[in-house]
Formats: structure tokens, sequence, C-alpha cells
């Protein structure tokens, strides 16, 4: 497994992702390589060869080997790349030392040493966290020709320790191209896989919804669409125990002409017998974007250019209703004291 962040991510939000990914890997037993942007997370190799999709969601490629993590240990050993983000190493560090001390979360840091120890010392983590050195990095401007510049960088150490069976995952909240292309460069997809996609985790109710693909693969092949699907479901079931998936395809309309070529052409494919054997796909048909946070679908499969158009949108409306909300309650004296005697249900910081 391979979970990207986004550069500006908090400790919260890097502690949270080295968390989910261990929790789900500890559930599908799984040991590999897949990827997740902004918090999302690709689901287990066992699960996704189920599917026949022969590896699991983003950035391809599987681990070879039995996994052997350092220590000696059968728990799950997360390996961090310590120099990848706006705010690296800092924060990368403050985020990793929550994980290993609130959830008892094996992590390895892959980085400059000479950077790396005195930000654990000021933890005290010293003994809780390993760091294996790697002097060099991806910056945040660096895209995929990075992994043929940098063979050494922290996330191309740490994507060889779970090529070597030395870790389970790798987190990273570094370039995404960066990340992509290293991880399909050390890992490598299984037999069958075409392209790796993007998978986010979307806050719906009453259970999370999974969209693939963000941004890893603008214009996809139909073919490659299935295959999103399959992994997809493969992660649904290991990470939210769901056992038939539903899947959707985002398109502008849903009645099954709707959509241009590649769409028209994926619900054909998607409604069709699953190939090379793979178990049934539960496809519902077309979703629109008015349906992606209403929990219609468990699955929403879409090429890179629209999940990321589709992505953002829901993050800028959000972001703005936040402030919209913000700006209401502390407008006057009298939505003030509103506020105040709704505290319990904002938490104790308010709405501000």
């Amino acid at each position: 497994m391979v979970a990207a962040l986004g550069g500006n991510s908090t400790p919260a939000t890097i502690g949270a992702t080295i968390i989910a990914a261990g929790g789900t890997l500890s559930r599908g037993g799984g040991h590999g390589a897949g990827m997740a942007s902004d918090g999302m997370h690709s689901a287990g190799e066992d699960g996704a060869r189920d599917h026949g999709a022969g590896e699991r969601s983003v950035p391809v490629g599987a681990s070879r080997g039995e996994p052997r993590p350092i220590g000696g240990s059968a728990r799950v050993l997360i390996a961090v790349d310590a120099m990848g983000g706006d705010h690296a190493p800092a924060e990368i560090v403050a985020g990793a030392v929550s994980a290993a001390r609130d959830r008892g979360i094996r992590v390895l840091l892959t980085g400059r040493p000479g950077q790396l120890r005195p930000l654990l010392a000021r933890y005290g983590a010293l003994a809780d966290v390993r760091i294996v050195p790697a002097e060099d990095s991806v910056a945040m401007n660096e895209g995929a020709l990075a992994s043929w510049r940098r063979p050494r960088s922290s996330i191309a150490v740490a994507c060889q320790l779970v090529r070597r069976g030395q870790a389970d995952a790798v987190v990273s909240a570094g370039s995404t191209g960066g990340v992509v292309s290293t991880a399909r460069l050390r890992l490598r997809p299984l037999a069958g896989v075409l392209r790796p996609a993007l998978a986010v985790v979307m806050p719906t109710r009453p259970g999370p919804t999974l969209l693939l693909d963000a941004g890893a693969v603008a214009d996809p092949k139909p073919e490659m669409l299935v295959q999103f699907a399959q992994l997809g479901v493969a992660y649904a079931q290991t990470a939210f125990g769901i056992s038939e998936p539903r899947v959707g395809l985002l398109t502008i309309g849903a009645e099954p002409g709707k959509g241009n070529k590649l769409a028209r052409r994926a619900y054909e494919l998607l409604d069709a017998d699953p190939p090379h054997g793979g178990l049934p796909i539960s496809f519902v048909g077309n979703i629109e974007g008015g349906d992606l946070l209403t929990g219609k679908v468990d699955v929403v499969v879409t090429d890179g250019f629209t999940g990321n158009v589709a992505l953002k949108t829901l993050e800028g409306t959000a972001a703005f209703a936040a402030r919209q909300l913000r700006e209401a309650l502390a407008g006057s004296w009298a939505a003030r004291l509103g506020a105040l005697l709704g505290v319990p249900c904002w938490g104790w910081r308010g709405p501000w």
C-alpha cells in the first residue's frame, strides 16, 4: 500500500493516515502496494486478485516476497517518507510519533538522520521510531521524472523497503506525481494491471464512499475504468467491511446512454460479465455529481480528469459553506449568543 497525502497535511492528518493504513492492512492481511491521495487508501493485494484486478488501487504494484518487518514483529510496519511535504520533516515526524504512541503502529522514517534525530529527541521518541537513512528527497514541484533523477530519495527508499518485504506500506505527503512514478518504478504492477488510480475516501453517510480515479489517469481507456472498479470493490470489502460494494459510474446523466464515448463504453463493460474470470461487480449504473455524497453507491468510478475536478469542487464547496456559516454566526451579538448556547454541538472551540 502507498498512501499519498496533500503537501500541506497536518500532523493529525499524517498520524490518522498511518493509523488507517495499518488498520486496513491488519484487516485485509495483504501486503503490497496501492495508493491513496489526501487521506485515501488502497485495497489489499489478495482482495484485488479475487476481483481480477491484479493489484490494489493506486500507484500500481505489489511488493515481492513475504513480509519481514524489521525487528521480527508480526505487527504492521509503515515506512513514512519524512522529507516529503510542504512542512517536512517537522510535521511528518510529529504525525509519525503520534501514530506510534497513540495506536502502537510500528513506524520507520526515511530521510536525513541529521534532521530527523533532533526532532525525535524533542518528543522523546528516539526509541519508538526508527530511521532509515536517505540523503536525497523529491521536491514538491517535481513530477514523474523525479523517480529517475533521484533513485535514493526518501520516497524511493520507503518504496524499496516495501519491495524487500521490510515494510508493509508507504505513507508520503510529497509530490503526488513523484510518489506515483516512484512507486510504479520501485514496486511495479502485477500482471494485467494497465494503470494505477488515485482513490479518495469521501465522508458520506451511513458509510464512506470511495472515489477513483482522482487524478492519476486523465484520459484512460474504458478497460481501465473496469479495473478501477475491481480495485475499488476490493478496497471497500477490506477497509469498509462491505461484502458486496455497490459501484456507480460518474457521468452527466443516470441513463445508460448518457456521457461521452468513454463513459458509454465503460458502462457496457461494467454491466457485462467481468473479464478474466473475476468476481461479479455489483454495478448499479450511472450516477451524477449530485449523488457523490448521498451514499447511493460505495465505489464511484471515473476518469482522473473528471474525478479530480469533482473532488476539488467538493472541497471548495465545503470550505465556502463553513466560511459562510462562521460569518453568519459571528455577525451579530444575537448570533454569537446563539452560537455560544450551541457549543455542545460545535465542540469547545465553537464555529469560529
